[in-house]
C-alpha cells in the first residue's frame, strides 16, 4: 500500500514533530536522500545521512540542516503557512510484518534480509517517483513547469498506532518527507534550487503504489506481482493482528453514509484522521514479547 498525504505547511509539519515526534518517536532512524549531487552540497548533507530532529526540522523551515540563518530556497515565503513538503508512505502486507516480527524473535538474519527488501522496494518506488518531480519557473514571464531533482527524508516503522485495547499491531511501512526543495540545472549548467510542485507525483499515486508492491513481490520468492499476501497465514490470522485497518474500515463504512460522493481515498482520510489515536512511545522489548506470545495464541510457529 502507498498512501501521500497533502502538502503540509510548516506550521502543520512542525506542530507534528512536536507534538507527536511522529518519524522519531521510538527511536526509529532516518536518512536523507537526493537525486541530485549538487543539491545534496546545497544543503551540505550526503547521500544516506543520519537525519535527527533538529535536521529535519530545519529542512521543514527551509533553512539550513546547521545554519538556522541560511535560507535555501530564497524565493519561498517565510511563514508558517509556507508549504514544508508532504509524506508518501509504502507499507507492507500483514503477512509481510507478521513474518518479520516472528524472525525477529527466531532467525535474525532472516529479519534483516525482509528489513533490508522492505528498504529496497520503498527505494526503488523514490526512484520513480523523482521522474514526476517538477520545479516551477518563469521565462519570459511565462509560468513553466520543467523536470527537477528531489530532496527527502526516509524512516523505517515497524508498527501501527496503537489501538483501543492497548495493544499495537506489527506493520512494516517506511515515510519518506519530500521536502518543500528541488533543483535543476539552467541553460548555463548551473544548478538552481527552487520549490517543488506535487501536481504530477499524486496524478501518479496508483502508478508508483504499484511499482512498489511489484519490487516487493520481486524480492520474495513466493509472492505474486499486484496485490499480495505471503503463503502461509490465514485470513484469521492476518486479520487478528489488523485492527487498525478493520478500525478504518468501520469509520469508512459510517462515514460514507453522510458523503456518499466522496471517493475511497478521501473516506479513507476521513476515518484514519477520526480514529487516530497519538503517537505514543512504547516499551519496544516488552511490545515484541507481547506479540510473539500473541502469534504464538493464533498458531503462527516454527512450521512458517
Amino acid at each position: 500500500m502507498t498512501t501521500m498525504s497533502n502538502p503540509q505547511s510548516r506550521k502543520q509539519a512542525k506542530n507534528y514533530l512536536t507534538s507527536e515526534n511522529y518519524y522519531q518517536k521510538n527511536s526509529e532512524q532516518g536518512y536523507v536522500y537526493s537525486s541530485s549531487k549538487e543539491l545534496l552540497k546545497i544543503v551540505d548533507l550526503t547521500q544516506g545521512q543520519e537525519v535527527n530532529n533538529e535536521i529535519h526540522s530545519n529542512l521543514i523551515d527551509n533553512r539550513n540542516p546547521f545554519n538556522e540563518d541560511k535560507k535555501i530556497v530564497k524565493s519561498r515565503r517565510d511563514n508558517e503557512n509556507d508549504r514544508a513538503g508532504f509524506d508518501v508512505a509504502t507499507g507492507a502486507p500483514k503477512s509481510f510484518s507478521l513474518l518479520t516480527e516472528y524472525y525477529r524473535n527466531t532467525n535474525i538474519e532472516k529479519y534483516n534480509q525482509l528489513i533490508e527488501i522492505q528498504k529496497l522496494a520503498n527505494q526503488k518506488m523514490m526512484e520513480k517517483l523523482k521522474d514526476y518531480v517538477r520545479a516551477r519557473i518563469k521565462i519570459n514571464g511565462e509560468r513553466k513547469y520543467i523536470k527537477a531533482d528531489i530532496l527527502y527524508s526516509s524512516f523505517l516503522h515497524d508498527t501501527s498506532r496503537l489501538n483501543k485495547d492497548g495493544t499495537c499491531d506489527m506493520h512494516v511501512h517506511s515515510h519518506n518527507f519530500i521536502y518543500n526543495i528541488c533543483s535543476f540545472e539552467d541553460e548555463n549548467g548551473k544548478t538552481k534550487v527552487m520549490s517543488l510542485n506535487n501536481e504530477e507525483i499524486m496524478n501518479q499515486k496508483i502508478y508508483l503504489g504499484q511499482t512498489y508492491r511489484n519490487e516487493l513481490g520481486k524480492l520474495l520468492s513466493n509472492a505474486k506481482e499486484g496485490f499480495f499476501e505471503i503463503k502461509g497465514f490465514s485470513r484469521e490470522q492476518i486479520e487478528h493482528f489488523s485492527a487498525r485497518s478493520l478500525e478504518i474500515q468501520k469509520e469508512m463504512e459510517k462515514i460514507k453514509e453522510e458523503y456518499p460522493l466522496a471517493n475511497e481515498s478521501k473516506l479513507k482520510d476521513l476515518a484514519n484522521s477520526k480514529t487516530k489515536l497519538a503517537k505514543k512511545e512504547i516499551d519496544r522489548e516488552k511490545l515484541f514479547k507481547e506479540n510473539f506470545e500473541r502469534m504464538a495464541k493464533v498458531g503462527i510457529n516454527e512450521e512458517l
